[in-house]
This record gives C-alpha cells, structure tokens and sequence, in this order.
C-alpha cells in the first residue's frame, strides 16, 4: 500500500510539475496573431479570401493553425506569460506602422 501511495504520488507530482510548453515562441506567435488580426478585418467581407491568406500567412510562418492555437492557449494560460506576449505583439504593430508610414 505504501509503494502504491508513493507511486501515485510520483505520477501526481510529474504531471503538475511538467508544464507544455509552446510550439512557437512568443515573438513568432505574437507576429502570426497580429497578422491574421490585420488579415481578418482587411478581408472581412470575403471569408474565402481570409481563408487563402491565412493559409498563405502559415505557409510563410513554416507552422499550421493548429499549432499556433496550441501556441496561444499556451501564452493566454498564464497572466504574467500574457502580458509580456502583448508586449511583444504592440512592438510589432509599431513595427508595422513605421513602416507604412515610410
């Protein structure tokens, strides 16, 4: 009984301590998200043309939408992780906008 105990113990312990970890890292993530934000409004009138340039927009990224929602449920879990995700995606939208206005 007490090997049983400290096995499940052990078990318990390993699955609380080992968090996933994202598939992408933030900055990739914070960039995809920005982009099928922009995306989405510019086409909104056109759900087939979303589709298209999201599907482009991974293909350029080298990742799947699937991993990218693992990504950001990954970032959006945690307050602190959060925050400093949307740190990273306002330092691109700033990026973008300087170099529109060029």
């Amino acid at each position: 009984m007490k090997t049983l105990t400290i096995v499940l113990l052990a078990i318990l312990f390993i699955t609380v301590g080992c968090e996933k970890q994202a598939e992408l890292d933030k900055q990739t993530t914070a960039r995809i998200y920005v982009d099928k934000l922009f995306l989405q409004e510019k086409f909104s009138d056109n759900s087939d043309t979303v589709k298209l340039k999201l599907d482009s927009m991974f293909l350029h990224y080298h990742t799947s939408e699937a991993v990218f929602d693992s990504s950001i449920k990954f970032y959006m879990a945690d307050e602190k992780r959060l925050d400093d995700f949307f740190d990273v995606a306002d330092d691109y939208v700033d990026t973008l906008k300087i170099r529109t206005s060029k």
